[in-house]
């Protein structure tokens, strides 16, 4: 028995560079599933678009959505873990959010998920909420006080903008909510130097997913392969028996991976994942 759990990170590591499953990746994970592979995927998307993204394909994993704000079951999207942002922060979040000359979206959660604009201020921005309007995605909504919304539970918030504008924002958040949030910067592949800062609870992480699926999933003698490409995937390799880089990815990624295979765009993870789970099985 191939005792081996595969998580891997989305955008620029799984998917191609059109934000996509390519053919080829989607033909040999279903293969894959059905001779019994252990899969799943950690990231910063949602369950409605990593939905969208396998349909057709039903992971046999919990997957760790929102970099582990919440994890949910792919087939019936019960939400199986909640965390969500200390209310107690909130207003003074957005005050520095807003202070700092930024408009956060939210994505909330009180009774339906909810992915909350104010103002949309930049070119970043308008691709975001365009390309919602265009999946008719039932989260939109806009707000115009912030008081409208404190009750809801917050699983996180994304301010999109240019590198140099997000870093001064980055440190002032990380001074005032050391202890309660987390706070990273990712590059948006969707629009071209811009970027995404996204802000979850402290107890939010794709390591704390992991450690979810180990312990309360029953997988505690498992070993573990993750697969990432940004910082925020560091959290993920420090658990992970086998951690590996995409060639894209980012210089500190690749410095703390075990391996560094091919670039996200030539289906170097699924043909990593199918050669290792076939050797492990054989071995086994």
């Amino acid at each position: 028995m191939n005792k081996t759990i595969y998580i891997t990170d989305l955008d620029g590591t799984f998917l191609d560079s059109n934000s996509k499953l390519s053919d080829k990746t989607k033909e040999k994970l279903i293969k894959l599933l059905d001779n019994g592979l252990l899969f799943t995927v950690s990231t910063l998307r949602s369950i409605e678009s990593i939905k969208t993204l396998f349909s057709g394909i039903n992971l046999n994993l919990p997957i760790i959505e929102l970099n582990g704000a919440l994890i949910t079951d792919f087939e019936t999207k019960e939400r199986l873990v909640f965390n969500d942002i200390l209310s107690s922060v909130k207003a003074e979040l957005i005050r520095i959010i807003e202070n700092n000359g930024h408009s956060p979206v939210i994505l909330s959660h009180e009774r339906k998920d909810n992915l909350y604009f104010k103002e949309i201020l930049n070119d970043g921005m308008t691709w975001y909420y365009d390309f919602s309007k265009l999946k008719n995605d039932s989260r939109l909504e806009k707000y115009t006080d912030i008081e409208e919304i404190l009750d809801e539970k917050w699983m996180g918030l994304t301010v999109i903008e240019k590198f140099n504008k997000l870093e001064k924002l980055e440190r002032s958040l990380k001074d005032k909510f050391s202890n309660d949030i987390s706070v990273n910067i990712t590059e948006s592949i969707e629009t071209p130097g811009f970027h995404w800062l996204t802000i979850h609870s402290k107890q939010a992480s794709k390591s704390n997913g992991i450690k979810y699926l180990k312990e309360v999933c029953g997988y505690e003698d498992y070993k573990i392969v993750s697969f990432g490409d940004q910082p925020v995937d560091l959290a993920m390799f420090e658990v992970s028996d086998v951690s590996i880089a995409v060639e894209n990815a980012h210089a500190d990624v690749k410095n703390k991976a075990d391996l560094i295979i091919g670039h996200h765009n030539s289906d170097a993870v699924i043909d990593y994942i199918e050669n290792d789970w076939n050797n492990r099985r054989i071995k086994n």
